[in-house]
């Protein structure tokens, strides 16, 4: 009920320090008992009104590591969010993400395309917090748990944020953001939010790119000018950088390429042959003159 408290307040934006504080000292002294998606709401609920508590963040990646199975990509991305937003390198903690990630379900499969058409993307991205990931609580065949398209935008964001780099991660990131594009599409600063991040760690993801330029042609003023701004200069640096890469690779392939070599023509001097024939040629001519003398 606590972590509920929190939330009310951090999604009406009302940073109260004194009953944050209260509410994380009691959290705290119920560490025991505590389950992922307590730890999470109270960690996302923190970041979000930008307070932080000292023991709870100290100790919650501790909870995390300990029962990292239990914990779903979604409480994964409230808890990396806020530890990115206060700039707080704990590289266990995402090196336990890290490790995780690419074993957990972070696009639908083809047989729920009808299940993806048909749902508003607002309710698929869920609530801001919570955690609940997208489930057909209706049907008697049930989904597998499948996060909302925002949660990977704050695993891409916090890496960014903290310059946490795994080429395996980054590249699955920006593979399954691109491969939901029909869901972030409804909320362009979330494309804004991934494309500024994948800029930010030097990484030039082709699919991410042009769905960050799609999104700047189609903003229609659902971006401020402020955004649109920003998002065109993201785009133009993500433009260079997969340019540079292309001219990298290319100067690559041209210096590892095999090429024809001619035999040098052999010349007197640079063989055993010719140092012999050198040789001879000065004792001869030293006799001679000698011979005249």
């Amino acid at each position: 009920s606590l972590s509920l408290v929190v939330s009310a307040y951090a999604r009406a934006r009302r940073p109260e320090s004194e009953l944050f504080q209260k509410v994380g000292d009691t959290v705290c002294k119920q560490a025991n008992s505590l389950y992922p998606r307590v730890v999470a709401s109270m960690i996302f609920a923190f970041g979000e009104v930008e307070l932080r508590h000292g023991v709870l963040f100290y100790n919650a990646p501790g909870h995390v590591l300990k029962n990292l199975p239990s914990y779903s990509v979604d409480e994964l991305g409230m808890i990396a969010k806020a530890y990115g937003k206060f700039q707080m390198v704990h590289l266990p903690l995402f090196d336990a993400i890290t490790s995780v990630l690419p074993h957990r379900r972070l696009v639908a499969d083809p047989s729920d395309q009808a299940y993806l058409a048909g749902s508003d993307p607002k309710d698929l991205l869920g609530a801001a917090i919570g955690g609940v990931e997208a489930t057909d609580e209706g049907s008697a065949n049930p989904l597998p748990p499948l996060p909302r398209v925002a949660s990977l935008v704050w695993l891409l964001e916090a890496y960014a944020r903290l310059t946490v780099f795994d080429a395996q991660v980054l590249q699955l990131l920006c593979d399954a953001i691109v491969a939901r594009a029909q869901e972030i599409s409804a909320e362009p600063e979330l494309v804004l939010a991934a494309a500024r991040g994948a800029a930010a760690l030097s990484w030039a993801h082709p699919g991410l790119t042009a769905l960050a330029a799609t999104t700047l042609e189609r903003s229609n003023g659902r971006l401020t000018v402020e955004e649109v701004e920003e998002l065109n200069e993201v785009v133009q640096q993500l433009s260079a950088l997969a340019n540079e890469d292309a001219a990298q690779q290319a100067a690559a392939t041209l210096f590892l390429e095999p090429r024809t070599r001619t035999r040098p023509t052999p010349q007197v001097g640079l063989g055993q042959p010719g140092l012999n024939a050198l040789s001879d040629g000065i004792e001869e001519s030293t006799i001679e003159a000698n011979q005249k003398k």
